[in-house]
């Protein structure tokens, strides 16, 4: 998971800020990994969105289309302060 505990303090926070910052939907933010984040390039990869089927099931999928596929760079330094505690746990 993207997220740490510290992290999840701060999660309401940060899933905003990452939203606000880089136009990703909601089901990119909760398909975020570790290995999809790039602190020192400042970059995320959107390779698995979260979808709910009927019924209420929640699973990861690809994205539905190529285009919603691919980094977002430059994301703004507020977010990575917030992340690089997690992202730097042994």
């Amino acid at each position: 998971a993207l997220f740490g505990l510290r992290t999840m303090i701060d999660l309401p926070l940060t899933l905003f800020l990452l939203a606000v910052h880089t136009g990703m939907r909601r089901s990119e933010l909760l398909g975020l990994r570790w290995r999809d984040v790039d602190i020192d390039m400042a970059s995320l990869s959107v390779v698995q969105v979260v979808r709910e089927l009927p019924g209420g099931r929640i699973i990861f999928s690809e994205p539905k289309t190529a285009k919603g596929r691919g980094q977002i760079r430059g994301y703004c330094q507020r977010i990575v302060k917030v992340l690089v505690p997690d992202a730097k746990r042994p």
